[in-house]
């Protein structure tokens, strides 16, 4: 059952996963790499935060402009991403 979320860091991992599948979907493979883009993430960092452990502000901030994408994008319900 898809159900939007009122929890930040719920919406932070579901679109951060969104945009791990994207640059999968783009042949980037490995956490490692995909880490590596998503800001200097280390693949350990990555791997904990798409399980669910909280993202500071901080990297958030840095995913999103790493990424192009607007202030918030990851903290805004999306309606093209599931939560799991």
């Amino acid at each position: 059952m898809n159900r939007k979320t009122s929890n930040p860091q719920a919406r932070r991992c579901a679109n951060l996963r969104h945009l791990s599948e994207q640059l999968t979907d783009e042949g980037v493979l490995s956490l490692a790499a995909q880490g590596e883009i998503l800001g200097g993430l280390t693949e350990q960092h990555l791997r904990a935060l798409l399980a669910s452990e909280p993202m500071s502000d901080e990297v958030a901030r840095e995913i999103e402009w790493t990424m192009q994408r607007p202030v918030g994008w990851l903290d805004a319900p999306r309606t093209d991403v599931l939560d799991n």
